[in-house]
């Protein structure tokens, strides 16, 4: 602990060292001229704003002070910079500042109109307004406007259009004019002449822009996105080109930076229980992994790393990923084929396509896949068991065999039902048909004796699962977007049918059989009926002042029977000691409210969530809670390329629906699982402490839980040499680690995203088979991620990782590392992308882990079929035409969302 102690401590020295170095500097530095260009990109990093105007309207323009935020709100740093310059502004919204050459005023009668902001106005000789709108009547924002002299067609001077459509022209000498508007993706639309004399105010009639219609046989964006970008509380990973997006989903996350995917495909970020959502919409847990394994890795766009969560997201989680799938915005039919095949020990193969149809404010979208998904596991397992004067000893041995055919679809459309308003629909599905085996031979001997008999398990199984998702959400941004409204609702049913047989033969040392037990057979049915409703909505106030509040309201109902079948005289027949029917329904009441405010270099947001919650085990049980979920957030800007923030946000584990009944499975003949209906949620509390250096980042976090879940023996049959395994709350746990991450751009051709945890330690202790015991493990992990640019059609990426030995709960864990190589290829004119790659190039990855509780221990090693080679190809086609470009009022991301 005091090494822990120590290392928090210097860890607080260096962030305070570095920020007064850093204030130092910015005192001694002596001012020096910058351009006017380069202070826009200082200020708009600062404040996270965005910045709209002409080229012409800066360009020579310098600054000699270069102090630019000695001032706490934007508001006033752009009135004491920009006047001098021959400059004003406005802002469209919270997000959005537009750059004029003129003061603006406000038109007679337009309620749209733009408050002045320099002293400009007493020059003013006559004035030029109107208003920019599409075909169908919807303003059109940020349109170059143009005043025109009639005489011989030279330009006086550029203005844009406002996000209502409205432009201004002043201080405009006498004369014949013409106005002229145009905009990328729609042919230019000219004014009738316009007559100015004297100090006239004159209005024009508005100008209409009707969609260019010419088809464009190609659209190339030449600016690239860095691989990985770090916001206040998120990494965003952009992988739409990189070659690693082959394969699933799943695989994708496993080179993402501080994420983990369990041999049993868990999904976590930095360790906490992650929550998934795909296009900001939750997905159902049961149906997580099938989604994950069909959702192609060429499909997303973004997947953002959300470490620092709001309150507007469930307490169950510490994290969020959100993978945001690709949308076409371009007018007209288009879509994609994709096809994969990999080869390890088993093949695997799948096939999938995406059509898009976009018309004016309609767009329908279709996808559906093929998965054929073959895999095997091989687990080495030793326990021992010493009850007895001599321990017992198991040594089972079980190979997992899987072929799965996996199958997916989905349908959905958007409406705008207005330029800032729409309505979408959504359905999909999925299915998982699996056949395959569980074959084991357990072993048994006394502590340092021979072999003494060996069992002989095959169990074939066959797996049946299908899930549908039936969504419909509206959006609405009001008030040039300084309110946003969001609300969707899913219906979730999910149903899944087991069977597994189960034939074993007992032989001796010598392998003489000795008997051969009873088959018996277990059918496991589970039905889920999960439905969300969400509403969200967000306000902008003035001063940076933002408020955001919700309410989301979440049920299920769980079904699960076992059936078990004991052979009886050849005829296999209801056991009802293993057999259970059970009925859980669960209801979550969450509502939440967000306070934040950005002044100066300082960002504050404070959120509170209130969930209540209803569990009821039908004919046993029923409990009701109401618990408080406070976060916060603080970050500090040290300058325009550096910050550090303080985070602190409660959550609450709740334990599986399938485990808080009191169901008895059988694994094998030597494992039972069992349900506790006294499991209780688990509370943890999160503490972060993150500082950016420019382009690195460190993150200081530190976990605190009570009534940690974890998998432990319940107890064991001395006699039968059967352990019974079950979930049970410890006492407590907690997690400290440093997390950094440091991108590197070598050369033009070689770039590298490092990131790494330098230190991690964690403990936790709590009674197991009536007797205390606690586990406690330092740990630190490395991944570095290098692309090579080859040519402008080829790039090269290779992820290497390593994780060292750890602990989870009261478990051990072994260490594991690896290389995965991924090679992308350009083809036809950037509509084909061939990607070839391997993952696990250097050996197998071996999963360790072990437990000792004294009376009983064991050690498992888990080898996967993850030797790798790959080969897919992707193909974009269809004929578009471009429309209008999607408007930048700094909630992009919340539009996608809803579609």
């Amino acid at each position: 602990m005091k090494k822990t102690i120590i290392a928090f401590s210097s860890y607080l020295m260096l962030c305070c060292f570095l920020c007064c170095c850093c204030k130092a500097s910015g005192k001694q530095t002596a001012p020096k001229e910058i351009t006017l260009a380069e202070a826009f990109k200082e200020i708009a990093e600062h404040y996270q704003v965005n910045f709209v105007y002409e080229d012409q309207t800066i360009a020579g323009k310098t600054l000699q002070d270069v102090n630019l935020f000695q001032s706490k709100s934007i508001a006033k740093t752009l009135d004491r910079m920009l006047p001098p310059l021959g400059l004003a502004w406005f802002n469209t919204d919270q997000q959005n500042y537009a750059i004029y050459s003129a003061a603006r005023v406000k038109a007679p009668g337009a309620p749209g109109g733009v408050p002045l902001h320099s002293a400009l106005t007493d020059s003013l000789r006559g004035a030029v307004s109107g208003y920019i709108k599409d075909e169908r009547g919807h303003a059109q924002s940020f349109a170059t406007v143009s005043l025109i002299k009639a005489a011989d067609s030279t330009i006086v001077s550029n203005v844009l259009s406002d996000t209502s459509g409205f432009y201004q022209f002043i201080a405009v000498q006498p004369g014949n004019y013409k106005i002229k508007a145009a905009m990328m993706g729609y042919e230019p639309s000219y004014s009738a002449m316009v007559l100015l004399g004297g100090h006239q105010n004159i209005q024009v009639e508005i100008l209409h822009m009707k969609p260019l219609m010419k088809t464009l046989n190609e659209v190339k964006i030449t600016a690239a996105r860095p691989l990985v970008e770090r916001k206040a509380d998120r990494f965003i990973l952009n992988v739409e080109n990189s070659p690693m997006a082959s394969g699933s989903s799943l695989q994708l996350l496993r080179s993402a930076p501080f994420v983990r995917v369990s041999p049993d495909n868990v999904v976590t970020l930095q360790g906490k229980r992650t929550m998934i959502l795909i296009d900001g919409r939750p997905v159902p847990g049961a149906a997580l992994e099938d989604i994950l394994q069909t959702l192609p890795a060429g499909n997303i766009s973004s997947v953002e790393l959300i470490t620092e969560p709001s309150s507007k997201y469930d307490a169950s989680y510490g994290a969020v990923i959100n993978i945001i799938t690709k949308k076409n915005q371009l007018e007209g039919t288009t879509g994609n084929i994709r096809s994969e095949y990999s080869q390890g020990d088993y093949a695997r193969a799948n096939v999938n396509g995406r059509l898009t149809y976009k018309h004016q404010n309609l767009t329908v979208f279709g996808s559906a896949g093929y998965n054929r998904f073959n895999m095997q596991t091989h687990d080495d397992t030793h326990r021992s068991l010493s009850s007895a004067t001599t321990p017992d000893l198991i040594h089972e041995q079980i190979t997992r065999t899987f072929y799965q055919n996996l199958t997916n679809f989905q349908v959905g459309g958007n409406i705008d039902l207005t330029k800032n308003q729409s309505f979408g629909a959504l359905v999909a599905g999925r299915g998982n048909h699996t056949n395959g085996s569980f074959n084991s031979l357990d072993g048994f001997s006394k502590s340092a004796g021979p072999l003494d008999s060996a069992l002989h398990t095959g169990s074939p199984f066959h797996n049946d699962q299908h899930g549908y998702d039936y969504n419909v959400n509206y959006h609405l941004l009001a008030d040039s977007g300084k309110s946003e409204l969001t609300v969707f609702s899913t219906l979730s049913p999910l149903k899944r049918t087991l069977t597994q047989n189960f034939a074993s033969s007992l032989y001796d040392a010598a392998g003489t059989l000795i008997k051969t037990p009873a088959p018996y057979q277990s059918v496991n049915t589970s039905s889920f009926l999960i439905f969300i409703a969400q509403a969200d909505f967000s306000r902008t106030l003035q001063k940076q002042w933002k408020v955001e509040t919700g309410v989301k309201y979440q049920s299920a109902d769980s079904r699960q029977v076992i059936d078990f079948k004991t052979d009886t005289a050849g005829v296999l027949r209801n056991n009802a000691q293993n057999s259970s029917n059970n009925h859980l329904t669960e209801s979550i009441l969450g509502i939440y409210g967000i306070l934040s405010k950005k002044w100066g270099k300082d960002h504050f947001r404070l959120g509170l969530r209130m969930e209540n919650t209803s569990d009821v085990y039908v004919g046993y049980y029923s409990l009701h809670q109401l618990q408080l979920f406070p976060s916060v957030l603080w970050l500090h800007d040290l300058n325009a390329a550096s910050s550090f923030s303080l985070a602190y946000r409660r959550t609450v584990d709740r334990a599986p629906y399938a485990e808080l009944v009191p169901y008895r499975l059988i694994i094998n003949q030597y494992n039972i699982g069992l349900g506790n209906p006294s499991l209780k949620p688990q509370f943890n509390d999160y503490f972060s402490l993150n500082t950016k250096l420019k382009d690195l980042n460190i993150s200081l976090n530190y976990t605190r839980t009570q009534g940690f879940i974890a998998q432990v023996p319940a107890r064991i049959d001395a006699l039968s040499n059967i352990t019974y395994i079950y979930y049970q709350n410890l006492d407590k746990a907690s997690d400290l680690f440093i997390d950094v991450y440091y991108p590197l751009q070598l050369t033009k051709w070689w770039s590298l995203q490092n990131s790494a945890t330098l230190f991690g330690y964690a403990q936790a202790s709590g009674q197991v088979l009536g007797r205390p015991f606690s586990v406690s493990a330092a740990r630190y992990a490395v991944r570095t991620n290098q692309t090579f640019k080859l040519s402008a059609k080829t790039r090269l990426e290779i992820d290497g990782y390593y994780n060292s030995k750890s602990s989870d709960g009261l478990t051990h864990t072994g260490g594991y590392g690896n290389i995965d190589a991924s090679f992308l290829l350009e083809m036809f004119k950037g509509k084909g992308q061939l990607r070839i790659g391997g993952d696990d190039i250097l050996k197998r990855n071996t999963y360790y882990n072990a437990q000792d509780f004294g009376v009983y221990s064991s050690y498992r090693n888990r080898y996967l079929d993850s030797r790798r080679g790959s080969i897919s190809f992707t193909y974009n086609f269809g004929q578009t035409k471009i429309k209008t470009p999607a408007k930048k009022l700094g909630n992009e991301d919340a539009i996608d969302r809803t579609r």
